[in-house]
């Protein structure tokens, strides 16, 4: 299954990348996923873009006009009428923004040129200088200790075995017992 998620932005500020949109996408994708994410940095440029936004229309008559109008037929429902002047309106509008995008898009090279890269390398993993596997003599000799300690209890144990079976003839047959149980 897939999902399309859009978000709306401004006709007046489309031509700028606009955190608070991108707030609402990462929002509603988390709420559809059952994720969380970390949203922080997005709310602090989303109140950025609305800072650059308010002071980008308050420079301009000519777009306070357009803003309050488009605001005011939206809150009436009406904001898909055809209006002519409107749309002279818009391109007209559309011609300052493009203007002022360069600006922009300097600003958000600069502000990206600060915060430094996205993925940063904390360490470099290294070869080993030597191998960190022992070497063959020590497996061997280390091997052959162990074997000839074996061999030495083993032998042991048997001497004691055949002693206690001499002096103690109860304990002669506790161990015919246990070997014929062993035999079983």
């Amino acid at each position: 299954s897939s999902a399309s998620l859009w978000a709306a932005v401004p006709a007046y500020a489309s031509q700028v990348p606009s955190p608070k949109a991108a707030l609402a996408l990462v929002e509603r994708a988390c709420e559809m996923l059952g994720c969380p994410a970390s949203t922080a940095r997005l709310v602090a440029d989303a109140g950025e873009y609305d800072a650059r936004v308010s002071a980008f229309v308050g420079d301009d008559d000519d777009l306070i006009g357009y803003v309050s109008r488009l605001e005011s037929l939206a809150d009436s429902g009406n904001l898909n009428e055809d209006d002519d002047d409107d749309d002279d309106d818009e391109n007209e509008v559309t011609g300052a923004i493009d203007d002022t995008r360069l600006n922009s898009d300097e600003l958000m090279a600069d502000d990206e040129a600060k915060e430094g890269p996205v993925l940063q390398q904390v360490d470099v993993a290294l070869p080993p200088d030597w191998k960190s596997k022992p070497a063959r003599a020590v497996i061997v000799l280390a091997s052959t200790l162990l074997a000839l300690l074996a061999a030495v209890i083993f032998v042991v144990w048997r001497r004691y075995a055949a002693l206690s079976r001499e002096l103690d003839p109860q304990s002669a047959l506790a161990w015919g017992a246990m070997a014929r149980a062993w035999r079983i």
